[in-house]
């Protein structure tokens, strides 16, 4: 029997997941067609006239900052996850070495996104 009870399970769940979904879908809001859902988005505000656009037709946004700021959250997240996982056996010399790398990362991306 111990062996039947996974897939069984994933059975399970899986027949739930799909009357869930079919269920959601006959309540969810009918969709509205308009003519603005056609248009270009771009950052809030309207689109430029192509004729405006850079060489080539194509638009070319700067995410330079948005991907050093997520990175800046990422190692402060990940560091004080790992931070507070080191033992105490370790002493407080690795501690405060990880963290020492830590704040140089960060120095590093901090001296990226404020370069502009």
């Amino acid at each position: 029997m111990m062996s039947l009870s996974l897939p069984l399970a994933l059975v399970v769940l899986v027949g739930f997941g799909v009357l869930l979904f079919k269920l959601s879908g006959r309540l969810s809001a009918r969709a509205v067609y308009e003519d603005e859902k056609q248009e270009a988005y771009f950052c809030g505000e309207k689109a430029p006239d192509p004729s405006s656009r850079p060489s080539g037709g194509k638009l070319h946004p700067e995410y330079r900052r948005f991907f050093a700021t997520a990175f800046l959250f990422t190692i402060m997240e990940v560091g004080a996850l790992l931070l507070g996982t080191i033992p105490k056996e370790h002493g407080p010399l690795l501690s405060l070495a990880f963290a020492g790398l830590m704040l140089l990362s960060v120095g590093v991306i901090l001296v990226e996104v404020f370069q502009e």
